[in-house]
């Protein structure tokens, strides 16, 4: 009677091991990692500005400083972008003015060129706007103007 119940004791052991071993292995344990989120890519600036880039602004009496507005139409860079407005006698080699923003995150932009010479003598305002979150994404764009 001994021998028969090793006869069985053995094959039913190991029956319940695969048994346990097997309906384990189809399960994931609810341990799916979860992707992690894309970063939106920074698309292209696309900028208008007021005075219009590559104008040529006829001298006007400009007293308390010419406004220049800068639109981002594109979509806005995640972390922001930079602008800096920069103006100088067209003669010249260094700037009489330099300003802009540090990281703005709005559409509209606006900033105030002041210490224009007066006289009529030719000047060149440059626009350069840089994504916070791509620095090769870049846009840039000049236009003429003079002080009476």
């Amino acid at each position: 009677m001994r021998l028969s119940f090793y006869k069985w004791l053995m094959p039913l052991c190991t029956f319940i091991v695969l048994a346990v071993g097997f309906s384990s292995c189809g399960k994931d344990g609810g341990n799916t990692p979860t992707p992690p989120t894309p970063t939106p890519a920074d698309v292209d600036l696309v900028v208008t500005t007021t005075p219009t880039v590559s104008s040529n602004q006829p001298p006007a009496a400009l007293g308390s400083g010419l406004p220049v507005t800068v639109v981002i139409s594109s979509t806005m860079p995640s972390g922001g972008v930079k602008i800096d407005v920069t103006a100088k006698l067209e003669t010249a080699s260094t700037n009489f003015f330099t300003g802009g923003t540090p990281k703005s995150t709005t559409a509209s932009n606006s900033v105030t060129v002041t210490g224009i010479p007066t006289g009529g003598a030719s000047c060149v305002c440059t626009i350069t706007i840089t994504s916070l979150s791509k620095a090769t994404n870049t846009w840039s764009g000049t236009f003429r103007f003079a002080n009476k």
